[in-house]
Protein backbone atom coordinates (compact mmCIF):
# COMPACT_ATOMS: atom_id res chain seq x y z
CA UNK A 1 0.00 0.00 0.00
CA UNK A 2 1.18 3.48 -0.82
CA UNK A 3 0.53 4.70 2.72
CA UNK A 4 2.86 2.11 4.23
CA UNK A 5 5.62 2.99 1.75
CA UNK A 6 5.38 6.64 2.78
CA UNK A 7 5.06 5.83 6.49
CA UNK A 8 8.22 3.74 6.30
CA UNK A 9 10.14 6.60 4.74
CA UNK A 10 8.84 9.09 7.30
CA UNK A 11 9.75 6.86 10.24
CA UNK A 12 13.33 6.91 9.05
CA UNK A 13 13.34 10.70 9.06
CA UNK A 14 11.81 10.88 12.53
CA UNK A 15 14.29 8.53 14.16
CA UNK A 16 17.17 10.97 14.37
CA UNK A 17 18.98 8.75 16.80
CA UNK A 18 19.85 6.27 14.05
CA UNK A 19 22.73 8.63 13.30
CA UNK A 20 24.53 7.20 16.29
CA UNK A 21 24.70 3.67 14.86
CA UNK A 22 23.51 0.30 16.05
CA UNK A 23 26.42 -0.24 18.45
CA UNK A 24 25.36 2.74 20.59
CA UNK A 25 21.58 2.45 20.40
CA UNK A 26 21.19 1.02 23.89
CA UNK A 27 23.22 3.81 25.49
CA UNK A 28 21.44 6.36 23.36
CA UNK A 29 18.08 4.93 24.45
CA UNK A 30 19.03 5.61 28.07
CA UNK A 31 20.00 9.16 27.18
CA UNK A 32 16.72 9.83 25.33
CA UNK A 33 14.73 8.25 28.16
CA UNK A 34 16.35 10.59 30.70
CA UNK A 35 15.64 13.59 28.45
CA UNK A 36 12.05 12.47 27.92
CA UNK A 37 11.46 12.35 31.67
CA UNK A 38 12.47 16.02 31.77
CA UNK A 39 9.36 16.78 29.74
CA UNK A 40 10.69 17.78 26.31
CA UNK A 41 8.02 16.66 23.79
CA UNK A 42 10.57 16.08 21.01
CA UNK A 43 12.51 13.67 23.21
CA UNK A 44 9.26 12.02 24.26
CA UNK A 45 8.38 11.43 20.61
CA UNK A 46 11.84 10.00 19.94
CA UNK A 47 11.50 7.70 22.95
CA UNK A 48 8.07 6.60 21.78
CA UNK A 49 9.45 5.71 18.36
CA UNK A 50 12.32 3.79 19.94
CA UNK A 51 9.81 1.69 21.87
CA UNK A 52 7.69 1.31 18.73
CA UNK A 53 10.57 0.08 16.55
CA UNK A 54 12.57 -1.71 19.21
CA UNK A 55 15.66 0.46 18.80
CA UNK A 56 17.89 0.01 21.85
CA UNK A 57 15.03 -1.52 23.80
CA UNK A 58 12.51 -4.33 23.45
CA UNK A 59 9.51 -3.32 21.34
CA UNK A 60 6.64 -2.14 23.52
CA UNK A 61 3.58 -0.76 21.74
CA UNK A 62 1.88 0.27 24.99
CA UNK A 63 4.84 2.35 26.15
CA UNK A 64 5.26 3.77 22.66
CA UNK A 65 1.69 5.09 22.70
CA UNK A 66 2.04 6.26 26.31
CA UNK A 67 5.08 8.43 25.56
CA UNK A 68 3.66 9.75 22.31
CA UNK A 69 0.47 10.74 24.12
CA UNK A 70 2.50 12.60 26.77
CA UNK A 71 4.04 14.67 24.00
CA UNK A 72 0.70 15.12 22.26
CA UNK A 73 -0.77 16.52 25.49
CA UNK A 74 1.84 19.28 25.21
CA UNK A 75 0.61 20.18 21.74
CA UNK A 76 3.16 18.30 19.66
CA UNK A 77 1.89 17.72 16.13
CA UNK A 78 4.81 15.31 15.60
CA UNK A 79 3.51 13.22 18.50
CA UNK A 80 0.04 13.03 16.96
CA UNK A 81 1.64 12.06 13.68
CA UNK A 82 3.69 9.35 15.42
CA UNK A 83 0.52 7.97 17.02
CA UNK A 84 -1.01 7.82 13.54
CA UNK A 85 1.98 5.81 12.32
CA UNK A 86 1.67 3.40 15.24
CA UNK A 87 -2.02 2.76 14.65
CA UNK A 88 -1.82 2.45 10.85
CA UNK A 89 -2.88 -1.09 9.90
CA UNK A 90 -3.78 -1.76 13.54
CA UNK A 91 -6.66 0.66 13.97
CA UNK A 92 -7.20 2.84 10.92
CA UNK A 93 -9.87 4.93 12.67
CA UNK A 94 -7.41 5.98 15.39
CA UNK A 95 -4.70 6.44 12.79
CA UNK A 96 -6.89 8.76 10.74
CA UNK A 97 -8.01 10.76 13.79
CA UNK A 98 -4.38 11.26 14.83
CA UNK A 99 -3.24 12.23 11.35
CA UNK A 100 -6.13 14.66 11.06
CA UNK A 101 -5.40 16.36 14.37
CA UNK A 102 -1.73 16.59 13.47
CA UNK A 103 -2.63 18.02 10.07
CA UNK A 104 -4.91 20.63 11.65
CA UNK A 105 -1.95 21.69 13.79
CA UNK A 106 0.09 22.18 10.61
CA UNK A 107 2.14 19.00 10.25
CA UNK A 108 2.92 18.73 6.53
CA UNK A 109 3.41 14.95 6.48
CA UNK A 110 0.13 14.49 8.32
CA UNK A 111 -1.64 16.66 5.75
CA UNK A 112 -0.45 14.37 2.98
CA UNK A 113 -1.39 11.18 4.81
CA UNK A 114 -4.79 12.62 5.79
CA UNK A 115 -5.32 13.16 2.08
CA UNK A 116 -4.32 9.57 1.33
CA UNK A 117 -6.63 8.21 4.03
CA UNK A 118 -9.54 10.13 2.51
CA UNK A 119 -8.50 8.97 -0.95
CA UNK A 120 -8.40 5.29 0.05
CA UNK A 121 -11.29 5.41 2.52
CA UNK A 122 -9.18 4.10 5.39
CA UNK A 123 -10.43 4.99 8.85
CA UNK A 124 -12.89 7.40 7.27
CA UNK A 125 -15.50 7.38 4.51
CA UNK A 126 -13.85 7.81 1.13
CA UNK A 127 -14.05 11.43 0.05
CA UNK A 128 -12.05 12.53 -3.01
CA UNK A 129 -12.92 16.19 -2.47
CA UNK A 130 -11.43 16.23 1.03
CA UNK A 131 -8.53 14.12 -0.22
CA UNK A 132 -7.81 16.82 -2.79
CA UNK A 133 -8.11 19.61 -0.21
CA UNK A 134 -5.55 18.05 2.15
CA UNK A 135 -3.24 16.98 -0.67
CA UNK A 136 -3.29 20.53 -1.99
CA UNK A 137 -2.37 21.92 1.44
CA UNK A 138 0.66 19.60 1.60
CA UNK A 139 1.64 20.23 -2.02
CA UNK A 140 1.59 23.98 -1.49
CA UNK A 141 4.13 23.43 1.30
CA UNK A 142 6.41 21.57 -1.13
CA UNK A 143 5.58 18.02 -0.06
CA UNK A 144 6.86 16.15 -3.13
CA UNK A 145 4.60 13.09 -2.96
CA UNK A 146 1.59 15.33 -2.40
CA UNK A 147 2.55 17.30 -5.50
CA UNK A 148 2.55 14.14 -7.59
CA UNK A 149 -0.75 12.97 -6.08
CA UNK A 150 -2.28 16.38 -6.71
CA UNK A 151 -1.16 16.21 -10.34
CA UNK A 152 -2.80 12.81 -10.75
CA UNK A 153 -6.02 14.10 -9.20
CA UNK A 154 -6.10 16.97 -11.69
CA UNK A 155 -5.28 14.53 -14.51
CA UNK A 156 -8.06 12.10 -13.60
CA UNK A 157 -10.58 14.64 -12.30
CA UNK A 158 -10.81 13.06 -8.83
CA UNK A 159 -11.98 15.48 -6.14
CA UNK A 160 -11.51 18.41 -8.50
CA UNK A 161 -12.48 19.42 -12.02
CA UNK A 162 -10.15 17.82 -14.55
CA UNK A 163 -7.39 20.21 -15.56
CA UNK A 164 -4.60 18.84 -17.74
CA UNK A 165 -2.52 22.00 -17.52
CA UNK A 166 -2.39 21.89 -13.71
CA UNK A 167 -1.88 18.12 -13.83
CA UNK A 168 1.22 18.58 -15.96
CA UNK A 169 2.53 21.43 -13.79
CA UNK A 170 2.27 19.51 -10.51
CA UNK A 171 3.60 16.21 -11.88
CA UNK A 172 6.49 18.01 -13.52
CA UNK A 173 7.23 19.87 -10.27
CA UNK A 174 7.50 16.57 -8.39
CA UNK A 175 9.50 14.92 -11.18
CA UNK A 176 12.03 17.76 -11.17
CA UNK A 177 12.61 16.96 -7.48
CA UNK A 178 13.41 13.31 -8.27
CA UNK A 179 10.05 11.82 -7.34
CA UNK A 180 10.35 8.52 -9.16
CA UNK A 181 6.65 7.90 -9.79
CA UNK A 182 6.23 11.46 -11.07
CA UNK A 183 9.14 10.93 -13.43
CA UNK A 184 7.44 7.87 -14.90
CA UNK A 185 4.14 9.75 -15.13
CA UNK A 186 5.83 12.65 -16.89
CA UNK A 187 7.41 10.23 -19.33
CA UNK A 188 3.98 8.79 -20.07
CA UNK A 189 2.54 12.28 -20.61
CA UNK A 190 5.20 13.08 -23.22
CA UNK A 191 4.84 9.59 -24.71
CA UNK A 192 1.06 9.84 -25.13
CA UNK A 193 1.03 13.44 -26.35
CA UNK A 194 -2.50 14.13 -25.08
CA UNK A 195 -1.72 16.76 -22.44
CA UNK A 196 1.39 18.26 -24.06
CA UNK A 197 2.93 17.98 -27.49
CA UNK A 198 4.21 14.47 -28.05
CA UNK A 199 7.96 14.26 -27.54
CA UNK A 200 9.50 10.79 -27.57
CA UNK A 201 12.95 12.06 -26.63
CA UNK A 202 11.65 13.68 -23.45
CA UNK A 203 9.51 10.63 -22.77
CA UNK A 204 12.56 8.38 -23.06
CA UNK A 205 14.66 10.60 -20.80
CA UNK A 206 12.04 10.71 -18.04
CA UNK A 207 11.41 6.96 -18.26
CA UNK A 208 15.16 6.43 -17.98
CA UNK A 209 15.44 8.62 -14.86
CA UNK A 210 12.68 6.64 -13.15
CA UNK A 211 13.93 3.28 -14.40
CA UNK A 212 17.40 3.97 -13.03
CA UNK A 213 15.78 4.50 -9.62
CA UNK A 214 14.07 1.11 -9.80
CA UNK A 215 10.54 2.02 -10.92
CA UNK A 216 9.27 -1.19 -12.52
CA UNK A 217 6.68 0.50 -14.73
CA UNK A 218 9.31 2.90 -16.04
CA UNK A 219 11.63 -0.03 -16.74
CA UNK A 220 8.81 -1.67 -18.70
CA UNK A 221 8.04 1.55 -20.56
CA UNK A 222 11.71 2.11 -21.31
CA UNK A 223 11.99 -1.33 -22.85
CA UNK A 224 9.16 -0.41 -25.20
CA UNK A 225 10.95 2.76 -26.27
CA UNK A 226 14.11 0.77 -27.08
CA UNK A 227 12.13 -1.95 -28.86
CA UNK A 228 10.26 0.51 -31.08
CA UNK A 229 13.09 3.01 -31.46
CA UNK A 230 11.06 5.85 -29.93
CA UNK A 231 13.20 8.70 -28.62
CA UNK A 232 16.31 6.53 -28.96
CA UNK A 233 17.93 4.38 -31.62
CA UNK A 234 16.23 0.99 -31.80
CA UNK A 235 18.03 -1.57 -29.68
CA UNK A 236 16.20 -4.83 -29.06
CA UNK A 237 18.93 -6.18 -26.82
CA UNK A 238 18.51 -3.19 -24.50
CA UNK A 239 14.76 -3.58 -24.74
CA UNK A 240 15.01 -7.17 -23.52
CA UNK A 241 17.47 -6.19 -20.77
CA UNK A 242 15.10 -3.60 -19.32
CA UNK A 243 12.14 -5.92 -19.78
CA UNK A 244 13.96 -8.64 -17.85
CA UNK A 245 14.91 -6.15 -15.12
CA UNK A 246 11.28 -5.05 -14.77
CA UNK A 247 10.18 -8.68 -14.60
CA UNK A 248 12.83 -9.58 -12.03
CA UNK A 249 11.58 -6.66 -9.94
CA UNK A 250 8.09 -8.13 -9.90
CA UNK A 251 6.21 -6.41 -12.74
CA UNK A 252 3.97 -9.15 -14.17
CA UNK A 253 3.24 -7.39 -17.48
CA UNK A 254 6.98 -7.30 -18.13
CA UNK A 255 7.27 -11.03 -17.40
CA UNK A 256 4.52 -11.84 -19.88
CA UNK A 257 6.09 -9.61 -22.53
CA UNK A 258 9.53 -11.11 -21.92
CA UNK A 259 8.22 -14.64 -22.37
CA UNK A 260 6.39 -13.63 -25.55
CA UNK A 261 9.58 -12.18 -27.07
CA UNK A 262 11.69 -15.20 -26.15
Amino acid sequence: MLIWFIVGAIILSIIVFNYYGNSRESDFFKLIKNLAYQGNPRDQVNLAMMYYQGNGVRKDFTKAIEWAEKAAMQGSSDALFAIGIMYTNKNDLKAFESYLQSAIQGNINAKELTGLMYKEGRGVKQDHTKAFEWMQKAAMQDHINAQNELGLMYKEGRGVKQDHTKAFEWIQKAAMQDHVNAQNQLGAIYDEGKIVQQDYTKAFNWYLKAAMQGNVQAQFNLSGMYYQGKGIQQNKAEALRWLDKSCQNGYKDACRAYRALN
